[in-house]
């Protein structure tokens, strides 16, 4: 499958093959944010978030879906000119969010997320680590948000089964169930689940690999 992202905009932050598919099975995408209000679902006026960082990375980290929009950031010429450059995967680095600040000069949320549950590994490798997140819904809600299908499911799991054919590390942060039978493969690949999903922290102790530093380095 192409890359569904390539042609995001403020304008226009939902892949097109998931409009359609919403429109058919939904009457609209107001009708599907309005059916799920009580997760705050957003899917206009924010920028989608199917994966963030580097797609050649040894790691890949599969994840439930973005937190809440940052409303601060909408409009923002800065988050949409990095968000195109991760989606059509000219970013090499999970920590993009960085170089993204508001009118305050205040971080992006995305980017305070991944130092806050990579921190740890950083103090192991002695650098930043070199991560693939993966969501398994593309967009915004302020709930944890399960959505079994969506055309633009199909590059994810492309992603993925090429990581997974390739020997590269599968960590599953949450859902475990849920990722296995969109991706079957996965039950017999080289995964590791986190030992607190809910936390989330990427740690050695939380991905099961507590005084294994030597292999840590090796992973990635």
């Amino acid at each position: 499958m192409d890359n569904p992202w390539v042609n995001i905009s403020w304008d226009n932050p939902i892949a097109e093959a998931d409009r359609i598919w919403i429109e058919e099975h939904y009457g609209s995408v107001e009708a599907l944010e309005n059916k799920y209000r009580k997760c705050n679902l957003k899917l206009h006026g924010a920028l989608p978030e199917p994966y963030s960082g580097n797609k050649d990375s040894k790691v890949y980290c599969l994840n439930m879906n973005p937190g809440e929009w940052v409303d601060r950031f909408s409009g923002n010429d800065s988050i949409l000119d990095m968000t195109i450059k991760n989606l059509r995967h000219e970013v090499n680095d999970c920590f993009w969010w960085e170089k993204v600040r508001d009118e305050d000069n205040n971080p992006h949320d995305g980017y305070c997320w991944v130092k806050q549950k990579t921190h740890l590994i950083e103090d192991v490798l002695g650098r930043r680590p070199n991560i693939f997140f993966v969501e398994f819904f593309p967009y915004h809600s302020k709930n944890g948000f399960y959505f079994p299908e969506l055309p633009s499911y199909k590059y994810s799991n492309q992603l993925i089964n090429k990581a997974i054919e390739e020997g590269k590390t599968i960590i599953i942060m949450r859902q475990v169930e849920k990722w296995c039978y969109r991706i079957p493969c996965l039950k017999t690949a080289n995964v590791i689940t986190l030992k607190s999903p809910s936390a989330g922290w990427l740690s050695p102790n939380n991905l099961g690999l507590k005084g294994k530093e030597s292999l840590i380095k090796e992973m990635f």
